[in-house]
């Protein structure tokens, strides 16, 4: 821009005052832009959020299957190899399911599996 300015100015086109305050203000702009502090560096996604507490199954807590259809009742909780598991009592029977497959909704607990899936998964006969 100043090399442009300079030819203009040379040539008659600009008034030399015009082109010295042009050029004056090009250098404050850089002086300006010098004082700035630097931009904060980029970051990379948002910081991570807390897992969210596993829900809190209690003994006698009813469990439903998706469509509504009750399976049974939390009988106690423990812990498997594979993580948290859930003591149901089905039909009279004990059986564990993973915590994972079962979600809180109000004091019910739902199950992503129907009671035969969660029967046939402990090779119980239902």
């Amino acid at each position: 821009m100043n090399e442009r300015l300079a030819r203009l100015a040379g040539a008659g086109a600009v008034l030399p005052a015009c082109a010295a305050l042009l050029a004056g203000a090009a250098h404050d702009g850089a002086a300006q832009a010098a004082a700035r502090p630097p931009p904060e560096p980029h970051r990379q996604g948002a910081p991570a959020e807390p897992a969210a507490p596993p829900p809190a199954f209690e003994p006698g807590t009813v469990v439903v299957d998706a469509n509504g259809a009750r399976i049974g009742t939390v009988a106690s909780l423990a812990e498997g190899a594979s993580g948290p598991i859930v003591v149901l009592k089905i039909d009279d029977k004990l059986v564990g399911a993973p915590q994972s497959s079962l979600s809180l909704v109000g004091k019910t607990a739902v199950s992503a599996r129907s009671k035969a899936q969660i029967l046939r998964a402990a090779d119980v006969p239902d």
